[in-house]
């Protein structure tokens, strides 16, 4: 038995294509990842949390403008920003809860708080998909988004991608995947 899947794909200012199965990250989420791969020490998962927390020290928001299929600006300070062709990144985040691989969107996640204490009771809330609920966290959805914040990375499925500006893109039916009997 076969399915076939969407995918995304980031395309950087330069032309150079990213694609991912997953969650584009940008924002907070892009900091620590950068952060987290200009450290040398810890080793491991613990490496990640020491960048999470030194992420957080220097939490601020961000000024964002996103074009949703070239028709609607939303220009907003965040957090982050999050884009998935799944519902879920991270070890089991489910950033964006009601995203369904198949049909053709984006789900777009994003988070407006420069609160540490804030963000700090919203991130058990995304292991539940429930975040979404909170006054803080704002959704919607698009075939493509134009993504723009000054000094700020994209990373596609855990990994980097490019800077920003970008342009993300859900691309249908793009890949047919093998499923188990």
């Amino acid at each position: 038995r076969t399915e076939t899947v969407d995918l995304g794909r980031i395309r950087g200012a330069d032309g150079a294509v990213t694609w991912f199965g997953t969650v584009a990250a940008t924002g907070f989420d892009s900091l620590v990842s950068d952060r987290v791969n200009r450290m040398r020490w810890p080793h491991g998962r613990m490496r990640y949390n020491l960048a999470i927390v030194a992420e957080l020290s220097r939490l601020r928001l961000l000024p964002f403008r996103l074009v949703l299929d070239g028709e609607r600006e939303i220009v907003a300070d965040l957090t982050l920003a999050a884009f998935g062709n799944t519902r879920s990144y991270g070890g089991g985040m489910l950033i964006c809860p009601n995203a369904d691989h198949g049909d053709g969107l984006l789900d777009i996640t994003m988070v407006h708080t420069a609160s540490r204490t804030k963000l700090i009771r919203l991130f058990p809330t995304v292991f539940k998909g429930t975040h979404i609920e909170l006054d803080d966290v704002t959704t919607d959805r698009a075939r493509t988004v134009t993504v723009e914040s000054p000094g700020i990375n994209a990373y596609a499925d855990g990994d980097f991608a490019c800077p920003l500006p970008v342009e993300i893109s859900a691309v249908p039916a793009a890949l047919q995947i093998r499923c188990p009997a």
